[in-house]
This record gives C-alpha cells, structure tokens and sequence, in this order.
C-alpha cells in the first residue's frame, strides 16, 4: 500500500503501473473516490453503441499505446497521450498504456448472470467456484483474482484491445508490471424537474434507439461525466462480438478522464 500512498505521478506523465489491486483500493480510499465497476468500466469505453474499441469499430495501432506503438521508455506513454483515442464519454487511454484495476472479482461467464441494474460484480466465493486457474498440470483456485480491463504496453494482439474484453490478475501475483488504475465516483441524484411537456399532458416523442444523452465534462476537467444509461456488455472471447451479450442499465456517475 505504501506504493501508492502519496502517490503525485511520474515526473514524465506516465501512469503509475506496478500497482496490486490493494495500492489501488488505498489509494481511492485516501483520495474520497473508488475504483469503477467492471460494468461502469466497459461503458465508459464501449457507450450505448457497444463500440468494439473506444474510438470506434476498427483496430488502429496509433490509438493507443501498445506492442507495436510504444513509449520512449520502452512501456507507457504519458497519460492522456492519445485523444485521437478517447472514448464516447471522453476519457482517454482505455486501451492501451496500462491495464486498469476494477473493483469485481473475477468469475468466468460472469455477466451471463450479472445483475441488469448496476451490477456490482462477482463475490470472491463466486469467483472460486466458476473459474480455476490452471499452470502445468496444477490447478489453483481463484479466489482472489480482480478483473484488469483494456490491455496494456505489453500486449501484442488486437483482441487484447477490445472494450469488453476481460482479463485477470490473480491475489498471489497483484503486482504486474502492466497494471494501473483509472478512478470513478458516484453522483448524487439530481432533482426532479417537470417539464412543460410533461406538466400540460403532452409527451416528448423520442427516435427509435434514441441514444443516451451526450457526457459532460466535469467541473475541473479531471474527471468526465457519463450519463445513466442502458448497454450491453460484450462476450468474453477475445474476438468480435459473435455472441449475444447481457444488456445491464447503469446509474450515472463520474470516470477519470486519463489513467492516476
């Protein structure tokens, strides 16, 4: 935890990496935030269009960093390097850079079962008992594993980029040296207000598959607002979306605009 206990950044930009899920929870506890949910996680990538990558539905090496597309350092680049790359809401480096802790555990088919409103995650008892993980010939439980979403520097293959796509870390091995985070926070609900429409009867029509309503930036600009809304996350498979996904609707809340 002493990791990231006073953590400010690199002197050069780049996201804090060689973070365990525990630096991260300490972190968000230090800091009054949290970490996001995987459902919240792949929203904020994906949008009510399901995107297969945040900036749109074909694989682009120079939109994040990658394998092929590297920073001086021979990993990250500086966080926020890449907004030809952002996503829907707004927030940058969902791909790519380094792979960012969620708050789920992870648990294999997971969101074939997950709730449809705000899905918190699987429990950690849930986690062991649907997945096992497997070197050789020794199979180990998973009862610590935390779900890392959007690939990193490391990784080579365009899959490993897709916005729903999940991978794991395992509680014996949190540090990595590809692992980061990215913070989220809740919103308080905001007052009803009655519209003229609504308060003479009459009823605003919308278009068919109507979108959510467009993200604001929050005050500040660190942080980016993403509206309630309804989408589907995508299979597990590192591959196109082949399969029927599970729709989830989602509170609205706020996401960090670039990785800690």
């Amino acid at each position: 935890m002493a990791v990231m206990s006073g953590w400010t950044g690199h002197p050069d930009g780049t996201p804090a990496s060689d973070i365990s899920w525990d630096d991260a929870m300490a972190f968000c506890k230090k800091a009054g935030l949290r970490l996001p949910s995987e459902a919240e996680w792949e929203y904020a990538a994906r949008g009510p269009e399901g995107r297969v990558y945040p900036w749109g539905n074909d694989w682009d090496s120079a939109k994040c960093c990658n394998a092929a597309n590297k920073g001086e350092g021979g990993s990250t680049f500086a966080a926020g390097n890449f907004a030809d790359g952002a996503s829907w809401c707004g927030s940058v480096d969902m791909a790519g850079n380094v792979a960012e802790w969620c708050t789920d555990f992870y648990a294999a088919g997971y969101r074939k079962r997950a709730p449809r409103v705000n899905p918190a995650g699987a429990s950690a008892a849930e986690a062991k008992k649907y997945r096992i993980h497997t070197i050789g010939t020794k199979a180990l439980p998973m009862s610590g594993a935390h779900v890392v979403r959007g690939g990193s520097w490391f990784d080579d293959q365009p899959g490993c980029f897709r916005s729903a796509v999940r991978a794991y870390v395992l509680d014996w091995e949190q540090q990595r040296y590809f692992t980061g985070l990215r913070v989220a926070c809740d919103l308080a609900p905001e007052p009803k207000v009655i519209s003229k429409a609504a308060a003479s009867g009459k009823t605003a029509k919308a278009g068919k598959g109507a979108e959510a309503a467009a993200p604001k930036q929050a005050k500040g600009g660190r942080m980016v607002r993403v509206p309630a809304g309804a989408f589907t996350m995508g299979p597990d498979a590192f591959s196109e979306e082949a399969r029927k996904g599970h729709k989830v609707v989602l509170s609205k809340y706020l996401i960090d605009k670039t990785e800690v």
